[in-house]
């Protein structure tokens, strides 16, 4: 904790290691992580697994296209005919084989539907000692690094939570979207590097608490100050001792 006194307050500066920016975030990040351990995201996803969750969250019914259902449902069809566990599955085992490519390609279709109707932004994630760091680009050390820097997974918004959000799905509202993103990945890495912040103002005389703030990222004590709602005789009295 860091303290700074003026003449009537007192400003308290805590580390706010339990100001998770993801509670509040609109984003949502899904990971296909090797053997990172993210914060929540201890997830072992295959890039293909991991469009398929996206494609699911806009349409459920991509979960039910998956293979083992739907060899099931062909066996409890000819089930029904046959009456015998071994020829219903040697029937659905052949109908599985001979139109297996029309239904990926069917599935496929789908997926592809649902993902015109997401914004998604890649997310990387670099380790190196005890440096932990979320980017949304490979620019510059150490997101260009082989060794320290791998693909995290994705962020991305839906095409209804967009017009929810800013009001309408265009060119513009997109950028303002992917923005968006960008700004929350910014954060979380700034909240995995222990830089998630918590000022508290008090009147010295009588304890009472005058303003609080929370945020993710130090900028210094003018930009904390900043962020306070405070008396405007308490605001001067600070910024003049700053």
């Amino acid at each position: 904790m860091d303290t700074l006194e003026t003449e009537n307050y007192r400003l308290e500066l805590f580390e706010d290691n339990d100001n998770n920016p993801r509670e509040w975030a609109v984003g949502h990040l899904v990971a296909f992580a090797w053997d990172f351990e993210i914060g929540p995201l201890d997830v072992t996803l295959t890039p293909e697994e991991c469009w398929d969750n996206i494609a699911a969250a806009i349409n459920p019914e991509i979960e039910e296209l998956d293979e083992d259902l739907w060899w099931q449902s062909l066996y409890e069809k000819h089930y029904s005919s046959v009456k015998d566990t071994y020829a219903a599955a040697e029937l659905a085992d052949e109908e599985y084989e001979n139109s297996f490519e029309e239904f990926h390609k069917t599935r496929n279709r789908v997926i592809d539907a649902a993902l015109q109707e997401v914004l998604a932004v890649p997310v990387y994630v670099a380790r190196h000692g005890g440096y932990i760091g979320l980017n949304t680009n490979q620019i510059g050390y150490p997101w260009n690094c082989p060794w320290d820097c791998r693909q995290l997974g994705f962020i991305y918004i839906t095409k209804k939570e967009v017009v929810d959000q800013f009001g309408d799905w265009n060119t513009e509202t997109q950028e303002l979207a992917y923005e968006a993103l960008q700004a929350e990945v910014y954060e979380y890495s700034k909240f995995l590097a222990s830089d998630s912040w918590y000022l508290r103002v008090t009147h010295t005389a009588t304890d009472e608490v005058v303003g609080n703030a929370a945020w993710i990222g130090w900028e210094g004590w003018d930009h904390a100050v900043s962020l306070l709602d405070l008396p405007l005789e308490a605001l001067i009295e600070i910024q003049e001792a700053l």
